[in-house]
């Protein structure tokens, strides 16, 4: 097993001392051997997969944020939010409808080339009564703009 496969499967709770065991490496010797090959430290190549692993799922399910959270590995909010804004620039509520805002916005632009202008309109008037844009109403124009000149 490698130190990124172990950190792979066990993101949420795997420990160093416990790698450096099933590898039957010295505790120290593999964290400093992990620092000159990646240039990061264990705790910051968990933390990148955790955060990276939280993107996935903000953009990819309906779970909350808080057992997001809670699914990555992190029993603090407060850190986890922090360390999120951190890493992606924004809190991870507004990342989820940033991300889903975007991926609707591609999937409305697909459907707008292959349906007729009554269609169109028909697509964009569900959309924006459903809450397709990220939960927020937007008006017909606004959006129209963005699918035209995005």
């Amino acid at each position: 097993m490698t130190v990124l496969s172990y950190i792979e499967e066990h993101y949420r709770d795997g420990e160093l001392s416990e790698l450096a065991g099933e590898l039957h490496y010295d505790l120290y010797w593999l964290s400093r051997e992990i620092k000159r090959r990646t240039g990061a430290t264990y705790t910051e190549l968990v933390q990148e997969k955790r955060l990276s692993q939280a993107a996935y799922l903000l953009t990819n399910t309906a779970m909350s944020v808080m057992d997001i959270g809670l699914a990555v590995g992190y029993e603090n909010m407060s850190y986890f939010h922090r360390i999120f804004q951190k890493k992606y620039g924004t809190t991870p509520r507004k990342y989820r409808v940033r991300e889903t805002e975007s991926k609707n916005m591609l999937q409305i632009r697909a459907l707008f080339y292959t349906k007729s202008v009554q269609s169109q309109l028909e697509v964009l008037e569900r959309c924006i009564n459903t809450g397709f844009f990220g939960g927020r109403r937007k008006k017909k124009e606004q959006v129209l703009h963005q699918i035209y000149t995005n």
